[in-house]
């Protein structure tokens, strides 16, 4: 069984900038409920509330993979990886409630239904940002 873990996305309301956003540390269920967050299991995936920063937080959720150097990968992760021909894909990964579970889908973004992959070859892909702080990445 995976272990779960999440990472809060918070985009703090005080800046000049509001692009500006900070990732925190992954954290455990148990931390999480330890911290006094409310935790439910609502249509396939943990929704966490956080009732001080609930407007500025978003949770991402750790996938139970890891990419070709041992690193983490997480829900809004953008992943490369080389295939057939020597092309250079980016994937990026979401939680697709159809199947209850996390996908790939390839960047840039075409009709994605067609698109989709699962990610049993993730341990030959590298993260190389996310959708947060790098939405370059995304075109």
């Amino acid at each position: 069984m995976r272990e779960l873990k999440f990472k809060a996305i918070y985009q703090s309301p005080y800046t000049d900038d509001p692009n500006r956003i900070f990732i925190s540390e992954p954290y455990t269920l148990r931390q999480l409920t330890e911290r006094g967050l409310q935790i439910d299991f609502v249509d396939g995936s943990y929704l966490i509330i956080d009732e001080m920063e609930e407007e500025y937080t978003r949770w991402i959720q750790y996938t139970g993979r890891l990419d070709k150097t041992e690193r983490e990968i997480y829900d809004g992760d953008i992943l490369t990886i080389i295939g057939y021909g020597n092309i250079l894909y980016k994937l990026e990964v979401f939680w697709w409630e159809r199947y209850a579970a996390f996908y790939l889908r390839r960047l840039p973004a075409a009709d994605w239904d067609d698109e989709c992959e699962d990610m049993c070859d993730a341990n030959l892909m590298e993260v190389i940002g996310n959708r947060f702080e790098n939405k370059d990445l995304l075109e």
